[in-house]
């Protein structure tokens, strides 16, 4: 597949809006107001804009830097013609008055008012990961994991009492709105109930899109590929809606969600029990005090590049001989992986940018190759890289790549040269004795000029395991 083709393929399979693709060249508006302080310097959204405009919101772990459609015709569907396209700014705030971060995507006048549902399709602003067809109500200025539960579900109140924010452990501080608190940017609030709330919700998201790699109609994509929220919180509202509850750190409530997802078609009921655990203890690890974005994006990497990798172990066949391996990873185990992906660097939000990926080399093998994009398996890091306006034409060229364990993995490049995509990118084993995860750093070019840095993690490890 070609990188045209890619685009467009992309552009179709995530149901993105046909008319936005490449944009019309138009100016989605002025430059945003200003962001107020909450009293400690943390930015705030004011919910008005010029001329008494929404400004709207969205969020994924993080602020999210999306191409956003509003269903205007109320027709069910995003996308039509008459249904205004527009993109976020670099904190994720859209709106009339809102310069988005690739102006030229834009098409029709954006509401004035939270009158309309909504549905953002882009990249998380912290992780870098890409998330599709996340949606919420109509009423909502926000659109995060938790409104396109609510979307799917139907209504907020019902969602707040399966998910047990009015009472109990996980209970939110004053009165708060689901569809309208942005918890991206409430997260260093000075305020102790604002941050409170920031930090629940931000636990809640981490566990919704963890919920949305796994149980995903196309579930046996790689790791590191594109995430839709539909079919995941199409689940999880028929479970509300049959039972009035959705503990996710519960394993029967999980085994539910799985029954009803394409992991039910075919599987024994021993596998499934032991994915529902697996993702249950997940998620109960991720802790209520998420206090940055540095620790938002390592549990966010650590579950997508590390318990989700085992996830997929678990789920490859039954009997699987990694289970008590897999069984034995406790909350201790997701801590650390979660520091160790805390510390490393931070994306830098741009419309264009370099998507985190995730190989493997296998013991006794002595490399691993990635190949062009025409294959579901082992493709170029560059294959995932993205621009928000998905141009035709639009091409990846990567730079530069750097190990950081070059004494025990080499990484080469078949090509340096700009404007010609690298045949391969190979993955060396030095040595007998290094097991474990490898960062891989590497700059990619983009057509239009840009560049970005990204890592491909790569674990080296036995064969079968």
């Amino acid at each position: 597949m070609n990188r045209t083709s890619f685009s467009a393929a992309i552009c179709a399979g995530l149901a993105l809006v046909v008319t936005g693709c490449g944009g019309d060249g138009s100016s989605s508006g002025s430059q945003p107001p200003s962001i107020g302080a909450d009293g400690g310097g943390t930015p705030t959204p004011s919910p008005t804009g010029g001329a008494g405009t929404t400004i709207f919101a969205a969020a994924a772990a993080g602020p999210m830097l999306a191409r956003v459609s509003f269903d205007r015709n109320e027709n069910g569907s995003f996308g039509d013609d008459a249904d205004p396209l527009t993109s976020t700014a670099i904190d994720g705030r859209f709106g009339r008055s809102v310069t988005g971060i690739t102006p030229a995507i834009h098409n029709g006048t954006v509401p004035a008012t939270a009158a309309f549902r909504m549905e953002a399709t882009g990249f998380d602003a912290s992780t870098a990961l890409f998330f599709a067809q996340m949606r919420a109500p109509a009423g909502a200025t926000v659109i995060s994991p938790l409104t396109a539960l609510i979307d799917a579900t139907g209504s907020e109140a019902e969602v707040r009492r399966a998910l047990g924010l009015d009472a109990g452990p996980y209970a939110l501080r004053g009165s708060v709105g689901l569809t309208t608190f942005n918890p991206a940017l409430n997260l260093g609030s000075s305020d102790a109930d604002t941050r409170h709330n920031a930090m629940q919700l931000t636990r809640l998201n981490l566990q919704l899109l963890a919920m949305a790699a796994v149980l995903k109609d196309t579930n046996g994509d790689p790791v590191d590929r594109p995430v839709t929220l539909l079919d995941s919180s199409g689940y999880m509202a028929q479970q509300i809606r049959a039972t009035g509850q959705l503990d996710l750190t519960d394993p029967a409530t999980l085994r539910a969600l799985f029954d009803r997802s394409r992991y039910g078609y075919g599987s024994l009921p021993e596998g499934l029990d032991a994915m529902a655990d697996f993702m249950a203890r997940y998620n109960a690890a991720i802790p209520n005090n998420l206090a940055n974005a540095d620790a938002v994006r390592g549990w966010a990497w650590g579950f997508r590049f590390d318990i989700m990798v085992e996830f997929k172990t678990l789920a490859s066949r039954w009997p699987n001989p990694n289970l008590s391996r897999i069984t034995a990873i406790d909350a201790a185990h997701m801590r650390e992986s979660a520091a160790y992906f805390a510390a490393l660097r931070a994306p830098v939000p741009a419309a264009s940018m370099a998507v985190p990926d995730y190989a493997e080399v296998l013991v006794p093998d002595d490399a691993t190759v990635l190949t062009d994009c025409n294959g579901p398996l082992l493709q170029y890091p560059s294959c995932n890289d993205m621009s928000l306006d998905f141009t035709e034409g639009q091409t990846w060229t990567v730079l530069q790549a750097t190990s950081s364990e070059p004494s025990s993995l080499a990484v080469d490049l078949s090509s340096t040269s700009t404007n010609v995509e690298p045949n391969f990118m190979r993955f060396r084993r030095l040595g007998n004795a290094f097991r474990g995860l490898v960062q891989v750093r590497y700059t990619s070019l983009f057509s239009n000029g840009e560049t970005s840095e990204s890592y491909i993690f790569v674990r080296v490890k036995e064969r079968g395991t």
